[in-house]
C-alpha cells in the first residue's frame, strides 16, 4: 500500500534534519580542531585556503539539505516566485560591487557608514540605495547596525581590497566606470545582456541546434560575428568604448549589418579584456590551494617541467611556484595575455622570473604544443569554453607533444547527474545524488558556457569520450575541495606498461 504523500514528506523532513544535524556537528568539530583552517597555515589575500575533507563534505551536505528543506516546507508557488525574481538580488550585488561599497564601508571603520554618505559617494539616491542594501543584508551580505547605517560582515568583506574577485561580479553586469584604479568596468555587462537573448537563440531555427562558437546568445547581444575570445582581443576605436546591447531579432550569423570595418581613430583594447583577465585571476579564490594539495605534485621530480596551456596571467602557477619553487613553469597564451602576464610576474613574483623558474610563450592551443616530453601539461578552465569537436582538437595538439611518461591534467568542473551513477559517489539519501544546491555554481557556469561560447561543463563519461577520441586514456579523477576536479590522462603506452608490471 503506497505511503501517503504527507507521510513521505514528514519522513524526508526528519531524515534531512538528521543529516543536517550530523553535518553541523562535523563542521563545528573541524573548526574547533583548526579554527583557521587554511592549507597554507597563514592568511593570504590571494587565496582563501581550503578546508579539511570532513568540513568540505559537511558543507556540501548542509547546502544540499537546506535546498531540499526549502522545497519541502515552502508552497510551490512561493518557491517558484522567489526563484524567478532572484535575478534582482544578483543585480543588487552587481550595483554595490561596481560602486565599491564594501571598500568604502571598510574605510568607515567598525561603525560603518550611514547610507547618506554612501549615496554621496555613489551618486545613487539615498532612499533607493538603502533599499538595495537592505535586500542584500536580508541575504546575509552586509550588516545594518542602526537604521540606515551599514557595515561589512564576513561575506561582504570578500569584496574589500580584491579587484580580481570583484571583477568576477562586475563582469556579469556593470553600468559605468567603477571607483577602481586596476579594473576598467565601463563595458562589463555583456554577460547579463547575453542572457536576455538566450531563449530567442535557443529557439532560433538557424542557430538553435548549433554548437559553433559564432552562433550563441553572445553574438546576438554584442552585435558581432566574432567568437567571444576573438571579440575580447579585438581593438576598437577610442570613442567606441561604451557597451550597447543590440536589439536585433536577426542573429549576426545571418545578418550582414555588422561589418568588422576599420576606423581612422586611434584603436584601443576593449575594456572588457582587462576585466576578463582580472576576473579569471579572481575565479580561483579559495581553489588554487585545493588543486595543489589534492594532487600529488610531490611525486614529480624537483625540476619537473609544468606547461600551463592557456595560462592567462598565471594565478595558478604563482601558487604552484610558492609551494614547489624548483619546478620549471612554462606559461602559454596569446600574445596580449602573455605581455600582461610578464608585467604581473615581474611585479608580484620577480624572483621566479629572474631565477629562470618561469618562462612565457606565445602559443595557440589549436596548434601542436612547442614543449615536448614535459612531465605535466596543465589545462585549467579551457575545455569548458569549447564544444566537443574543438575540445578534441585541443587535446590532440597536446597529445602529439607528450612523452610516454607525461601526465595531462585537465582541471574543470565535474558535472554530476541528479540521479545516482557509478561514475561518482552519490550524496546520501534523501539528498539529490549531485548534492543539489551545492552544485549551483557548476550549473550556472555550464549555462554561461552555453550562452557565451557554445561550450559546456562535462560529466566524467563525457570527458572520457573526449580523452579517448584524442588517443589518450583517463587514468584517475582527483576530486578537489572546491568546484574543480583534476582529470589525469596518460599515453596508452604508459598505461599498458603499468598494467603489464601488475600481472
Amino acid at each position: 500500500m503506497p505511503v501517503p504523500e504527507h507521510e513521505q514528506s514528514a519522513q524526508q523532513l526528519r531524515e534531512l534534519l538528521r543529516l543536517l544535524s550530523s553535518a553541523v556537528e562535523t563542521l563545528l568539530h573541524e573548526r574547533d580542531v583548526a579554527p583557521n583552517s587554511k592549507l597554507s597555515g597563514k592568511e593570504n589575500k590571494d587565496v582563501t585556503g581550503s578546508t579539511s575533507y570532513a568540513e568540505y563534505n559537511a558543507v556540501k551536505v548542509i547546502r544540499a539539505a537546506l535546498g531540499s528543506l526549502e522545497s519541502l516546507v515552502l508552497d510551490p508557488h512561493d518557491l517558484l516566485l522567489g526563484f524567478s525574481s532572484s535575478y534582482l538580488l544578483s543585480r543588487a550585488l552587481h550595483i554595490v560591487a561596481e560602486q565599491n561599497i564594501a571598500e568604502h564601508l571598510a574605510q568607515g571603520g567598525q561603525d560603518g557608514l550611514h547610507v547618506s554618505h554612501l549615496a554621496n559617494i555613489s551618486g545613487i539616491e539615498e532612499g533607493k540605495l538603502c533599499r538595495i542594501m537592505r535586500a542584500l543584508v536580508s541575504n546575509q551580505i552586509f550588516i545594518e547596525t542602526q537604521e540606515g547605517r551599514f557595515t561589512n560582515n564576513h561575506v561582504s568583506q570578500a569584496l574589500v581590497d580584491d579587484d580580481a574577485f570583484r571583477a568576477i561580479i562586475m563582469m556579469k553586469y556593470v553600468d559605468r566606470n567603477a571607483n577602481s584604479q586596476d579594473v576598467d568596468t565601463s563595458r562589463g555587462r555583456v554577460h547579463y545582456s547575453a542572457s536576455d537573448f538566450l531563449l530567442s537563440v535557443l529557439t532560433y531555427p538557424m542557430v538553435g541546434h548549433s554548437y559553433e562558437p559564432t552562433e550563441t546568445a553572445f553574438q546576438q547581444a554584442a552585435g558581432t560575428q566574432l567568437p567571444l575570445f576573438d571579440w575580447l582581443h579585438e581593438k576598437v576605436p577610442e570613442s567606441d568604448t561604451k557597451w550597447r546591447p543590440q536589439s536585433s531579432r536577426m542573429h549576426p550569423a545571418e545578418d550582414g549589418r555588422f561589418p568588422l570595418g576599420s576606423s581612422a581613430q586611434r584603436m584601443v583594447p576593449r575594456p572588457e579584456k582587462q576585466l576578463f583577465e582580472s576576473a579569471m585571476a579572481g575565479l580561483g579564490r579559495g581553489n588554487e590551494l585545493s588543486e595543489i594539495h589534492d594532487f600529488p605534485w610531490n611525486e614529480l621530480c624537483d625540476n619537473a617541467t609544468i606547461v600551463d596551456v592557456g595560462a592567462g596571467t598565471g594565478a595558478f602557477c604563482m601558487q604552484l611556484n610558492a609551494h614547489y619553487p624548483t619546478f620549471q613553469l612554462v606559461m602559454q597564451d596569446k600574445a596580449p595575455v602573455v605581455e600582461r602576464a610578464v608585467t604581473i610576474w615581474n611585479r608580484q613574483c620577480p624572483s621566479a622570473v629572474s631565477g629562470g623558474k618561469v618562462s612565457f610563450t606565445v602559443h595557440d592551443f589549436f596548434e601542436k604544443n612547442p614543449v615536448e616530453n614535459a612531465e605535466v601539461y596543465w589545462l585549467r578552465h579551457i575545455l569548458h569554453d569549447w564544444a566537443d569537436a574543438e575540445a578534441v582538437d585541443i587535446l590532440s595538439c597536446i597529445r602529439s607533444s607528450m612523452g610516454t611518461d607525461s601526465r595531462f591534467l585537465i582541471t574543470e568542473i565535474l558535472m554530476k547527474t541528479t540521479v545516482a551513477s557509478d561514475e561518482v559517489e552519490a550524496a546520501p539519501d534523501p539528498l539529490l545524488a549531485n548534492y543539489g544546491q551545492a552544485m549551483n555554481f557548476a550549473h550556472t557556469m555550464d549555462l554561461n558556457m552555453l550562452m557565451m561560447t557554445n561550450g559546456m561543463e562535462r560529466s566524467p563519461a563525457e570527458f572520457g569520450r573526449l580523452v579517448h577520441a584524442a588517443g589518450l586514456i583517463m587514468t584517475r579523477i582527483w576530486e578537489c575541495r572546491g568546484p574543480l576536479s583534476i582529470i589525469e590522462c596518460r599515453m596508452p603506452q604508459i598505461v599498458e606498461r603499468e598494467f603489464t608490471r601488475q600481472i
